[in-house]
């Protein structure tokens, strides 16, 4: 079946309430955050891909997105970038959770937007969650912060969940509209979360992060399982004081998030401008890095 731009199979599968959970690729997507959830709740509830964009080529640029050249035991396939749509079902909770893995569009973005937006109509969607992850001034060694907006819903609504108001401005993604759209156009209540990752970390999966928003979505959907993200993610971070030793620039500055982050409660959590200095000194590690990987 089409649906403007997508194809989706077993479409009438689809009982219950059903959720939608968005992740955005590469934008919101720093230490593989938002991928290593979507995978864990499909290896859990055994996800079946049921749809994506039947012409993706219409919105991407396959010199910038590469197709990959895959083997396995049935020989050799291309796999081709693509928006990619699953579904679970949880039986014991009465829903289905659609995954939307967003590939953010190089262009025809408007119709990219119009496009999922009719989508998410025609699967009747009760409720809409953006998931993701950005680099930000915040230390290790707290609680890591989830921040985000609702719309249509009330705190009675979300019992046990607090999040932070985030203050970000600046570059975002053009994809970022259809968030206010399924509210405004289609009454769908909608969340967004990001996790608020250390920016002086940059780990290629950042386990912490998504056993975070892994904790905050099994709330939201009253579940209640064990995933290995929460202890690997302990043993990631537990790495990290150890390497401050004799890095007095880096303690110095972990020192500094810390205080700014104990300063202030949760709910109220605000970002402060770096100075020249950090900046710097965030910049040059960045680039010691890249020294390092190449």
């Amino acid at each position: 079946m089409i649906v403007e731009d997508f194809t989706i199979e077993d479409a009438d599968i689809l009982s219950n309430e059903t959720f939608c959970v968005l992740s955005l690729h590469p934008w919101i997507n720093v230490g593989n955050v938002a991928k290593i959830v979507v995978e864990r709740l499909s290896k859990k509830f055994h996800s079946k891909k049921i749809g994506e964009l039947h012409k993706p080529s219409e919105f991407y640029d396959y010199t910038r997105y590469r197709p990959k050249i895959v083997s396995n035991s049935f020989g050799r396939s291309l796999e081709i970038p693509n928006t990619k749509i699953s579904l679970i079902r949880i039986n014991n909770a009465q829903v289905n959770i659609v995954f939307i893995q967003m590939l953010e569009p190089h262009m025809f973005s408007e119709k990219y937007n119009d496009s999922v937006i009719s989508l998410l109509d025609f699967l009747k969607i009760k409720l809409y969650i953006l998931i993701g992850s950005m680099y930000d001034s915040v230390p290790h060694s707290r609680s890591l912060l989830v921040t985000g907006s609702t719309n249509g819903l009330k705190p009675s609504d979300l019992p046990g969940i607090n999040l932070s108001k985030s203050n970000y401005s600046g570059p975002t993604s053009i994809t970022s509209q259809i968030t206010d759209r399924v509210y405004k156009e289609l009454g769908i209540s909608t969340i967004s979360l990001i996790v608020h990752l250390p920016m002086y970390i940059k780990l290629d999966n950042d386990f912490s992060g998504a056993a975070k928003l892994l904790s905050v979505l099994l709330k939201i959907f009253k579940l209640d399982f064990d995933y290995p993200e929460q202890e690997l993610g302990i043993e990631q971070y537990s790495q990290i004081t150890p390497a401050l030793i004799g890095n007095d620039s880096l303690k110095d500055l972990v020192a500094k998030f810390e205080a700014d982050y104990d300063k202030q409660k949760v709910s109220d959590f605000e970002e402060y401008s770096l100075s020249p200095e950090v900046e710097s000194f965030l910049k040059e590690i960045s680039e010691e890095r890249k020294e390092e990987k190449e």
